[in-house]
């Protein structure tokens, strides 16, 4: 099993989700978050900052509110977008270097002198980015075995690391008790990923939902307290659960209730699992009984029919 996430790993993973929102398909690895790329998932952990670039033509003046949403504060500017503008960013606990270059065409040119280089996709923390290609055009021969930087002493001024948590649920017709839930669960880490169960699967253990699933998923994602959400349609089996702990490098598991013993099974196993309290009186079949109960809202139903 993957070792729980690091700070620089889940850094990355923010860093490039928000820069995917704003410039879709556009940001590419530089430097030694290249290299660490290149070595695999695990080797982000003890990169000391990120490197990452767009082009000159994507830079937009909203970049920088945008990135400071997600948690990115703009503590440094380098140049311009002429000779070549770096932005230095700063998430709490990871340096982030943002360099725009020029296009050539499909390629980058990342100063005068050397040629153009082009670009490809590749799988990093389960996102998808651009690199160099080949990474020797950028990284230079011989980066095969050059050794990344020393893992940097842990700075007793930050505050402790806690990794990732994650989280599950139907969320349907949003109520106190669903925001209470994510609230503990996000206190328990650093970076909250939450599942947000399918239409099929709810129907499968419980009833259809009241809301569609993707209206659902778009209400959990705006949540502050959420860093990220996706759709489970997968099966809520034993594999599926370690699946998602693997991909997450999760430090946490967290569900309220009890059942579901074998798909929690693998957090269970690791020590993972947590169980916050569930508040009496707040759910989704509630909610739906006061609704039915007045009559008020029976009747403005009926008028709409």
């Amino acid at each position: 099993m993957m070792p729980a996430a690091a700070p620089a790993w889940i850094s990355f993973r923010r860093l490039v989700r928000a820069l995917e929102r704003h410039r879709p398909g556009r940001a590419f690895l530089l430097r030694d978050t290249l290299l660490a790329a290149l070595r695999g998932d695990t080797a982000l952990d003890g990169l000391p900052r990120l490197d990452l670039g767009l082009c000159a033509e994507d830079y937009d003046p909203a970049l920088v509110p945008f990135l400071g949403t997600a948690g990115f504060a703009l503590v440094g500017q380098r140049g311009t977008l002429a000779d070549g503008l770096c932005l230095e960013f700063f998430d709490s606990r990871t340096p982030v270097t943002l360099s725009f270059v020029r296009r050539a065409g499909e390629r980058i040119r990342l100063n005068g002198e050397q040629p153009a280089i082009a670009l490809a996709a590749m799988e990093v923390a389960g996102l998808t980015v651009l690199r160099p290609d080949p990474p020797e055009a950028h990284l230079g021969p011989g980066w095969q075995t050059r050794p990344l930087p020393a893992v940097p002493a842990p700075d007793e001024a930050l505050p402790r690391h806690r990794g990732v948590v994650y989280a599950d649920g139907s969320f349907d017709l949003l109520h106190p008790n669903h925001v209470a839930f994510l609230e503990a669960s996000r206190a328990l880490g650093d970076y909250l990923v939450v599942g947000v169960i399918s239409d099929e699967n709810v129907r499968g253990y419980k009833r259809l939902p009241v809301m569609r699933q993707e209206d659902r998923l778009r209400m959990v994602s705006a949540l502050a307290t959420v860093d990220e959400a996706f759709l489970l349609d997968a099966p809520l089996v034993a594999a599926t659960l370690e699946k998602i702990i693997q991909t997450y490098r999760c430090s946490k598991v967290v569900y309220s209730g009890g059942g579901w013993e074998d798909y929690y099974a693998p957090a269970e196993r690791r020590g993972l699992m947590v169980r916050p309290s569930y508040l009496a009186g707040h759910n989704t079949t509630a909610v739906i009984r006061a609704i039915f109960a007045r009559d008020d809202l029976r009747a403005l139903a009926e008028s709409q029919t």
